[in-house]
C-alpha cells in the first residue's frame, strides 16, 4: 500500500458557502438549518455555513444557526481581515476558513498588492484569529498557480502562527490529477512544519473529483466538497462522487452514511434550483436504470456485471426500462412476474413492438420541457436586469429627493429671518 495515501478522510462540506455562490443560488436560514440537519444525519464531518461579511442579514442568519446545538462541526468563511474575524466571533463561530489569494495573478489583478504585503496581512489575520480562540483553516486561494518559493515559507509561517489546517486550492481547475498529486506531495515534503492539509478543487475541465482523489492519494485528509457538485462556474468536487470513490475504489475510511446521500442530493436540488442531470453519477435519475438488453440480461444473472455501486448503498432503487434497446430477458422477466407464460415467438413480437413504440415517440414533449427549463434557468440562475434598473431608479430617486429636502431645510435655516413672524 502507498504510504503517502491518507488513511482516513474527513469531509468538509462547502454547499452552503461555495455552492451558494453558484449564480442565482441562495439558501434561506430555514433551508440552511434543514440542510445542516440532513448533513448531520449523513455523517459529514464539518460544514462551512457561509460568509458572515456578505450582509447584515447573512451574519444574523449565521448567528442563528450557530446558536443551536449541533453534533456536526460548523465553521464560517472569512477574509484575511481583522474585521472579518470580529464579525465571525460576534456570530458565535469557533472555526473559520480564512482565505487569501497566493498566486501572483490574483495578488496583482485582484488586490494590486505585493507578495510581502499579502503575507503580512495573512499572518496578522491568522495570529489575531487564533489569539481570539478561533480554530483557523488557512485557505490558499489559487495555490495551483502560485510560486512554490513563495507559498512554502508562507505555509510554514502560517503553521507556526497557529493555523490548524492548510487548504490547497485549484481555484480555476488548471491541474490534472498527476499535477495535483505532485503539488500536494511537494508541499508536504518541502514544508518544515507539520500540519494537516485539505484540498479544494473546481470543475472547469470536469476534473474536480479526479483531482480530489489524487490529493487524497497524496496524503490530504480534508477534501472540501459540495453536494451535487454545485458551485461557481462549473462547480466543485462532488461530495457523492468523492465519497463513493474513496470508499469503494481507494478503500479509504470516511464517516458518511452513504444511504443518506440521495436524500441529501434531492434536498440540495430542491433548495438550490439547480436540476441534477439524469446522467449524473450516483444521484442522477439514470444512474441505476438499465435499458440495454445486453446489460439487463447481465444484471439479471449477476449484479456485478454492470453495477459497480449497489443502488441501496446510496439510498436508491434499481430500475429496468423498456425502450428501443430492450431485449428478451427483461420482457420474459416481466411476464414471469405476472405469471404469464409466453412462447419464444410471442416474446420476440412483444420485443419488436416495444422497440417500434419507443422509436415512434415524438420529441415534442422534450422540446417543450427544454424551453421551460431554459426560461427557468435564465430567471432563477441570474437576476432580471429590468428588476435591477427598477432598483437603481428607486434608490437614486429617493436619494435625490432626500438631497432636495435637505437643501430646502438648509435654505429655511439660512434665511429664517425672512420668514420670522412678529
Amino acid at each position: 500500500m502507498d504510504e503517502t495515501r491518507a488513511k482516513e478522510i474527513y469531509i468538509i462540506d462547502e454547499t452552503l458557502r461555495d455552492g451558494e455562490q453558484a449564480p442565482g443560488v441562495f439558501f434561506s436560514c430555514r433551508e440552511k438549518i434543514r440542510l445542516i440537519e440532513a448533513m448531520e444525519e449523513a455523517g459529514i464531518d464539518t460544514v462551512d455555513v457561509g460568509l458572515p461579511i456578505v450582509s447584515l442579514n447573512e451574519a444574523k442568519n449565521i448567528k442563528t444557526i450557530l446558536s443551536r446545538k449541533w453534533k456536526i462541526n460548523l465553521a464560517v468563511s472569512i477574509r484575511a481581515k481583522k474585521q472579518d474575524v470580529d464579525v465571525a466571533l460576534s456570530c458565535g463561530a469557533r472555526e473559520a476558513f480564512l482565505f487569501t489569494p497566493v498566486s501572483d495573478i490574483h495578488l496583482n489583478y485582484k488586490f494590486s498588492t505585493t507578495r510581502a504585503e499579502a503575507e503580512e496581512r495573512a499572518l496578522q489575520s491568522v495570529e489575531y484569529a487564533v489569539s481570539r480562540g478561533l480554530v483557523v483553516d488557512f485557505v490558499a486561494e489559487d495555490t495551483a498557480r502560485a510560486d512554490m518559493d513563495f507559498i512554502i515559507p508562507l505555509f510554514d509561517r502560517v503553521a507556526r502562527a497557529g493555523a490548524d489546517k492548510i487548504i490547497i486550492c485549484d481555484t480555476v481547475s488548471v491541474l490534472t490529477p498527476q499535477g495535483i498529486r505532485d503539488l500536494c506531495l511537494t508541499i508536504r515534503q518541502k514544508m518544515k512544519e507539520k500540519i494537516r492539509f485539505g484540498i479544494h478543487c473546481h470543475n472547469d475541465f470536469g476534473l474536480a473529483t479526479a483531482n480530489t482523489l489524487a490529493a487524497i492519494e497524496a496524503g490530504v485528509e480534508y477534501p472540501t466538497l459540495t453536494v451535487n457538485g454545485i458551485g461557481e462556474r462549473a462547480g466543485n468536487a462532488s461530495l457523492e462522487e468523492v465519497v463513493m470513490a474513496t470508499g469503494n475504489l481507494l478503500k479509504i475510511k470516511h464517516h458518511v452514511n452513504t444511504d443518506k446521500i440521495y436524500a441529501l442530493s434531492k434536498l440540495v436540488e430542491d433548495y438550490s434550483g439547480i436540476i441534477v442531470a439524469p446522467n449524473k453519477s450516483v444521484v442522477g435519475y439514470n444512474a441505476f436504470r438499465h435499458e440495454s438488453g445486453i446489460h439487463v440480461d447481465g444484471i439479471l444473472k449477476n449484479l456485478e456485471t454492470y453495477e459497480p455501486i449497489r443502488p441501496e448503498e446510496v439510498g436508491r432503487d434499481r430500475a429496468f426500462v423498456l425502450g428501443k434497446h430492450s431485449g428478451r430477458a427483461l420482457v420474459r422477466r416481466l411476464l414471469q412476474e405476472q405469471g404469464i407464460e409466453a412462447k419464444a415467438s410471442e416474446i420476440d413480437r412483444i420485443v419488436a413492438d416495444v422497440k417500434r413504440e419507443k422509436e415512434s415517440d415524438s420529441k415534442g414533449a422534450f422540446q417543450f420541457m427544454k424551453n421551460i427549463v431554459e426560461v427557468f434557468n435564465q430567471k432563477h440562475l441570474g437576476f432580471d436586469e429590468r428588476v435591477f434598473w427598477n432598483i437603481v431608479n428607486r434608490v437614486i430617486n429617493q436619494s435625490r429627493k432626500g438631497e432636495q429636502k435637505g437643501m430646502a431645510s438648509r435654505y429655511l435655516e439660512d434665511n429664517s429671518s425672512l420668514y420670522a413672524t412678529e
